[in-house]
């Protein structure tokens, strides 16, 4: 009983410090929150993937959730500090489960955030398999601390505004500026690379490491990475061969062993993907910049001039940021009406949360597609008539799009993003 009271102390001190650095924008009828915003002097905690066990989807959750719970308590913090959850729920390729198991989610994510007075954000994907193979679900989340929830232990040697927490959390101090890039696509290589995991992710990695040297960064900078696998092609008449998990792993261990350190929180998935042009692998990273030096709160943006998104971006350090939910469309009929409508939708967001256009700086597109076909074409219409528009809208964010086995409602693509603005 005691322990429970004491518990019970701690999260209600946590809900309280927690609204001194978040600001939320609710949802009616639905158990997470548009938008959550956090203060720039806010310590941010990124998580890499948590898999739990159990034999449904709904006891996966709730024990990931346990898991992240209890990571969390090792540092002072809990469930009530999280401000962006994001699910990655495996769903067969037809998409017919996608309802069922969205039951099981919504249940668990009730269990451990329906008694907040404001729930996190939340982006719900169906996925083709998880690290792994057995696992229904996993799940990441971003958590924002007080300024004084500042971990007492030692900051990475490269960089002392970062400091590695447990294998899945990784702090920034507050008032750090980051770089976000772009999702980067393994280069399929020559004949002998193509289907080559392993080879895939170094080269995107090497790539990734290339636009963060933009801003002064290096990969000992980075906080956070998630990598979006897919499976080869099979050649016809073969059977479908398995995501190579193992080939990234290897190609993930060895880059940061290379580097003498411990990697950055990881998060991994594995959906279609791109394979049919033989590409196996999308990676994009956050990085802290290991000094305060980058003031402002606005956002600096780098890339091609004829590309329609941002290489690389990077946040001034006096930036509030914003997480917006995930966002569904089941009235229009194609790529292009669904995604324009969700679109809008997050623009009426943004403005609830006092983000303007110009300050989006990160978006995530997950599609129901068949690789660069046309209704890739049809979702990047969509982009263009809000992003990268001469007169409407020249800013162009990082972006990451990524084909995926199922979205929530039966919709054809969800859409979230990252903006910035000033905190009031």
């Amino acid at each position: 009983m005691r322990k429970s009271i004491l518990f019970g102390l701690c999260s209600a001190l946590a809900v309280a410090a927690s609204a001194q650095v978040t600001d939320y924008q609710p949802l009616e009828h639905a158990p997470y929150s548009a938008s959550a915003t956090v203060a720039p002097e806010a310590v941010k905690v990124f998580s890499g993937t948590y898999i739990g066990s159990g034999q449904t989807l709904e006891a996966q959750a709730n024990d990931a959730f346990d898991q992240l719970a209890k990571d969390l308590q090792q540092v002072g913090a809990s469930l009530n500090q999280v401000v962006n959850v994001r699910g990655y729920l495996r769903v067969e390729p037809d998409d017919s489960q996608m309802e069922t198991v969205m039951q099981g989610w919504n249940a668990a994510f009730n269990q451990h955030f329906g008694s907040r007075e404001v729930p996190p954000t939340r982006t719900t994907i169906g996925v083709t398999m998880l690290a792994d193979g057995q696992a229904k679900l996993a799940l990441d989340a971003v958590i924002a601390l007080e300024p004084d929830q500042w971990p007492d232990g030692a900051t990475r040697l490269s960089n002392e505004r970062v400091q590695d927490l447990t294998p899945h959390l990784t702090a920034v101090k507050p008032f750090t500026a980051l770089a976000l890039t772009s999702g980067v696509l393994g280069d399929p290589g020559p004949e002998g690379q193509m289907g080559n995991m392993e080879a895939q992710a170094s080269s995107a990695l090497d790539k990734l490491a290339d636009a963060l040297a933009h801003w002064g960064a290096s990969p000992r900078d980075v906080v956070f990475a998630r990598a979006l696998l897919s499976p080869p092609v099979p050649e016809e008449g073969e059977a479908a061969e398995p995501v190579d998990f193992k080939g990234f792993d290897a190609a993930w261990t060895r880059y940061w062993q290379d580097r003498r350190m411990a990697p950055p929180a990881l998060s991994t998935l594995a959906a279609p993907g791109f394979n049919s042009s033989g590409r196996l692998i999308e990676i994009e990273l956050y990085a802290a910049l290991p000094n305060a030096a980058e003031a402002g709160t606005g956002v600096k943006r780098e890339g091609s001039d004829t590309s329609f998104l941002s290489r690389s971006s990077l946040v001034g350090r006096e930036a509030a940021l914003t997480w917006f939910s995930g966002v569904v469309d089941t009235t229009r009929e194609d790529h292009h009406g669904q995604g324009a409508t969700a679109l809008i939708t997050l623009s009426e967001r943004m403005a609830d949360a006092g983000v303007e256009p110009e300050g989006v700086v990160q978006l995530r597109a997950y599609l129901e597609i068949e690789d660069f076909g046309p209704e890739f074409g049809q979702w990047n219409k969509a982009y263009g008539r809000f992003f990268n528009h001469p007169n409407l809208n020249p800013t162009k964010p990082v972006r990451t799009a990524f084909p995926v086995e199922a979205s929530p409602g039966k919709s054809l693509l969800e859409i979230e993003l990252i903006g910035v603005s000033d905190w009031k």
